[in-house]
């Protein structure tokens, strides 16, 4: 499709990979369109095994994209170098590549490219670490979404349905990482011939080859499972990539993942180490290394089976209701006398009466993007879309018109930006809101621009307190503003990648979603005082309630921190936690089963 560079971005002084597009691609419309479209919903996808898109544009007719640079090798290159993995360690990193495209397939994404070449291995935190990289042929479910207009080598890796230009889904994908999988652990893909003709009959015509006859030392209980992955109906394939590393995973007798985790405390210079024990988790593999093993607690005491909102007891750290609720909810919002759910799947809006932990109406939303956030305050409930905001007035029960410029910001700022990024937040009398490399403040009742806050920076989350708003970048950066003044402070660097950001109990919070952290700031300074170790890839966070609040959707957790000891105890949940918010005397959760 082009040709990668390694190039410094200017402004932060940072490497970046810079791809640009073939010229022979960037003349014809209809890709230069459908292109600019899917890299924005790409870059929507944050995620710790997704290569972070940080900009997208065409310059002079030259269409680019520019990743984080990511340093050490690819999984062909491994492959090529070291043969067939040893199954432990191909089951590990074929499931960080299979909870990246999880995470696509959650947001109407499909990669239709899976392929070794465009999984890259790094080291980091002392384990090998995957990303996923090049959407150029990813396709949102909803389009259409035929055959690639190349196969030329991929084709090791291609779904049927993709060569007989049918609709290729999610499950085009699981069949291609049941393809990598199958390398990893025979040295070559099930289907390589010597002609890609060949190739490509193959994976149309032929059973998968037998990995147990390839190589006697696999249990054959793993041909079961390649077998069903690379079913030539995409209906008969597995329900998901986890779900089929989870089948291989038991048929390769690795066992379920043991549950390790170990608390890292780090105060000012200095280094403390303490291990620290957890009750009421599930049995799941946490780092590597020298972590201390912890028996598995007992299970949630309401198991989720269903997607559902979770109601934690603040003081006892326990589920004590679960109410199930949309499809595939992603976000949660507690105030207006109430709690606010969304689902993506089925796009609704649940208004939920704590009291009684009961859905008091479900509300269709209005046509467009896919919902991503929501918000409840200054009076209304505010739902964050890929590219503009809408408001929910539940003194009306009606969505209020905003103007176009919000509700779809194509063209919101001078310099060319495409739509609002990441997050909103509702506080001091206003609605914030992040477009490109600014932050909107909005009049809540009219929903018109009042200020425009500069902030040079893109794909930010926002946390409110009584006297400032804090704001946090995707690479490690965190600024605040004065609501009186509009004025932010110099950018501080926390760390190399944050995912979130949340104040209360006498902190700002923050976390890091590739290493697995929670920093505590100083909210006057900005300095990290305390790092605390929690879940893997942490995808949401909140205060109060006497304690922090996080979220690890792969590990299908939430964890309570102590504000005051740093203790951390984990809640074992049945579904992947995907939002979570303090307020109405309990603490929110939305949990997605699959």
């Amino acid at each position: 499709m082009g040709i990668v560079y390694l190039a410094t971005d200017l402004r932060l002084e940072r490497r970046v990979a810079l791809k640009l597009v073939a010229p022979e691609l960037a003349a014809d419309p209809g890709f230069r369109e459908r292109f600019l479209s899917e890299a924005r919903l790409a870059a929507s996808l944050d995620h710790s095994h997704v290569v972070p898109v940080y900009a997208a544009g065409e310059t002079g007719g030259q269409l680019w994209i520019a990743m984080r640079y990511v340093e050490g090798t690819d999984l062909r290159s491994l492959l090529e170098r070291e043969g067939p993995l040893e199954p432990g360690r191909a089951i590990e990193l074929v499931d960080q590549v299979a909870s990246a495209l999880d995470a696509a397939h959650a947001i109407g994404l499909v990669h239709r490219d899976v392929k070794p070449a465009n999984v890259l291995v790094t080291e980091e935190g002392g384990r090998e670490h995957c990303y996923l990289t090049d959407f150029g042929l990813a396709r949102d479910q909803g389009a259409d979404a035929g055959a690639p207009t190349h196969l030329s080598g991929t084709v090791d890796y291609t779904a049927p349905e993709q060569i007989g230009h049918e609709p290729a889904g999610a499950s085009a994908d699981i069949y291609s990482l049941a393809c990598v999988l199958y390398e990893c652990l025979a040295g070559e893909p099930p289907f390589q011939r010597a002609r890609p003709t060949a190739t490509l009959f193959a994976h149309t015509s032929e059973p998968p080859p037998s990995l147990a006859e390839r190589h006697p030392e696999l249990p054959e209980a793993i041909d079961p499972v390649i077998a069903r992955a690379l079913a030539k109906d995409p209906a008969e394939r597995h329900g998901s990539c986890g779900e089929l590393v989870e089948a291989a995973r038991e048929a390769l007798g690795l066992g379920e993942r043991r549950l390790t985790r170990r608390r890292l405390l780090l105060v000012g210079s200095g280094a403390a180490l303490a291990v620290a024990a957890a009750a009421a988790v599930p049995a799941i593999l946490l780092g590597s290394g020298n972590d201390t093993p912890i028996a598995a607690g007992p299970k949630p005491i309401l198991p989720v089976t269903q997607d559902s909102l979770v109601r934690i007891d603040p003081e006892t750290a326990e589920a004590v209701a679960a109410l199930a609720i949309g499809s595939r909810p992603v976000g949660v919002a507690a105030g207006e006398g109430a709690v606010w759910v969304i689902g993506q799947g089925d796009r609704s809006l649940s208004q939920i009466d704590p009291e009684t932990n009961a859905i008091v109406r479900t509300i269709s939303l209005p046509p467009g993007e896919s919902p991503e956030g929501i918000v409840a305050g200054e009076g209304a409930v505010w739902t964050r879309h890929a590219f503009g905001l809408r408001k929910y007035d539940p003194a009306t029960s009606s969505f209020p018109p905003l103007p176009n410029e919000i509700e779809s910001p194509e063209n919101i700022t001078d310099s060319g930006g495409t739509g609002f990024t990441n997050d909103v937040a509702a506080g001091h009398g206003s609605i914030w809101l992040f477009a490109v490399d600014e932050v909107l403040r909005l009049d809540p009742a009219t929903g018109r621009i009042v200020a425009r806050v500069s902030i040079g920076q893109e794909l930010a989350w926002l946390a409110i307190s009584e006297d400032a708003v804090f704001l946090a970048d995707g690479w490690g950066l965190l600024a605040r503003i004065d609501p009186a003044t509009n004025r932010v402070t110099p950018w501080a660097e926390v760390s190399e990648s944050l995912h979130g950001v949340a104040v209360g109990e006498g902190a700002v919070w923050a976390i890091d979603s590739d290493e697995d952290l929670v920093f505590r700031l100083d909210p006057a300074t900005l300095r990290v005082t305390d790092r605390i170790r929690v879940g893997r890839s942490p995808t949401a966070i909140a205060a109060g309630a006497g304690g922090i609040w996080v979220t690890s959707e792969r590990d299908r957790t939430l964890t309570r921190i102590d504000p005051t000891t740093f203790d951390v105890q984990p809640i074992g949940l049945g579904g992947a936690a995907t939002d979570v918010a303090v307020g109405q005397s309990a603490v929110w959760m939305t949990v997605d089963v699959r």
